[in-house]
């Protein structure tokens, strides 16, 4: 098949230090390419990838940072207008596809008017806001795919969208990239200065209210009393992916400094991805506090599976679809600091339980969220709406 995917303008593909859609498309393409398909990117090229020795079409779209008369009305989503320029560039090549497939909102407002032959498909990777426009987009499209059961039930109930029109088509992540590796366990657990008896936390996430690093921090305070070799990682950009914001990280700093937590914190900021499996396998519990309501399954949700690790997390948005209670994880409610640290202690102070745990969702990752198992349900699909 000849497959067109079509990216956010907001990130890379892959993304230089994080981003789920840009990760989700590249290990997509890649997969497609390995079972015969040919595969067109339209996105924001990474500089360091070879897309060419990867059997991938790549075409590229600018992200335009200038500002004119538009910008009132549109605000952020401004680059809706070169991206539709390019995208009429290139008509004949989206039209000569099988399949488009776009993943954000400014690169996929003009689609349904320039592709009249192939299947054309939206995926929603966060829950849609019910405007007008939306609605429009949602009747125009042939398919509509949400990254969970919480956002396809979004779409329906949004977007005024018939539910046989709605499928779900998991996040996933590559389990073959991500896995527990004892050597880089070790590696990196020097290089971060760990001892042996220190117990590591791990926050992976935008430095953002809403991902809820203030909760970790919090329970980093409360349990360092009884603990005392407990260390927090916290990784993840200060604000946006494409926009630094000071105001939340600023305040984090201060909260550092007034709970006397110094030296208790190892902030990396912004990571490559190869460091970051390294730092997964650094760590002993993922903490997972966010209150949004808007997302899948989450991406670090997933990696920290694939890495064998035990999580804690609030129990919000889709997060429960990967989550099972004491299974393959602790969900705690969401915001309730009390029991996400009691949850956080159980884990430090039950060593049987955070390996039983750490298998279990190592296991329900490879059977349910691996590239292997999304591409398979993405290929049904596609035969199925092109018979």
């Amino acid at each position: 098949m000849k497959i067109t995917v079509i990216s956010t303008d907001r990130e890379p593909v892959p993304p230089t230090y994080g981003g789920a859609i840009g990760r989700y498309i590249f290990d997509l393409a890649r997969e497609l390419v390995k079972r015969g398909h040919k595969v067109t990117i339209i996105g924001i090229p990474n500089i360091r990838t070879d897309y060419r020795s990867l059997g991938i079409n790549f075409i590229p779209i600018v992200k335009s940072d200038r500002k004119n008369a538009f910008q009132r009305v549109l605000g952020d989503n401004i680059n809706i207008i070169p991206n539709s320029i390019s995208l009429m560039r290139i008509k004949n090549l989206l039209e000569s596809s099988e399949i488009v497939q776009a993943h954000y909102f400014t690169t996929w407002a003009l689609l349904p008017w320039l592709c009249k032959t192939p299947l054309l498909i939206q995926v929603w990777h966060n829950v849609p806001k019910p405007n007008i426009i939306n609605k429009i987009l949602a009747r125009n499209f042939d398919l509509i795919i949400g990254v969970s059961k919480f956002i396809a039930r979004k779409i329906t109930s949004n977007l005024n969208v018939e539910a046989n029109k709605v499928t779900v088509i998991y996040d996933f992540v590559n389990t073959d990239t991500f896995k527990y590796d004892k050597e880089l366990r070790e590696f990196y657990r020097k290089k971060l200065n760990l001892n042996n008896d220190d117990i590591a936390l791990l926050y992976v996430g935008r430095i953002i209210p809403e991902k809820g690093l203030h909760y970790m921090l919090v329970t980093l305070h409360m349990l360092k009393k009884k603990y005392k070799k407990l260390k927090l990682l916290i990784v993840g950009p200060e604000g946006q992916f494409d926009k630094i914001e000071t105001v939340y990280p600023t305040f984090i700093r201060q909260l550092i400094v007034k709970l006397k937590l110094e030296k208790d914190i190892i902030w990396l900021r912004n990571v490559s991805f190869k460091e970051l499996l390294g730092i997964y396998n650094a760590t002993d519990i993922v903490g997972i506090p966010t209150t949004m309501e808007e997302g899948g399954v989450l991406l670090v949700t997933l990696e920290a599976m694939a890495s064998q690790k035990p999580i804690v997390a609030f129990n919000s948005g889709a997060i429960s679809e990967a989550l099972d209670h004491m299974r393959t994880g602790l969900l705690v409610p969401k915001g309730d600091i009390r029991a996400f640290s009691k949850a956080i202690e159980l884990l430090i102070s039950d060593e049987r339980l955070r390996l039983r745990l750490a298998i279990n969702a190592r296991r329900f990752c490879e059977e349910k969220f691996s590239v292997k198992t999304a591409v398979d349900g993405l290929l049904k699909l596609y035969k199925r709406y092109l018979i």
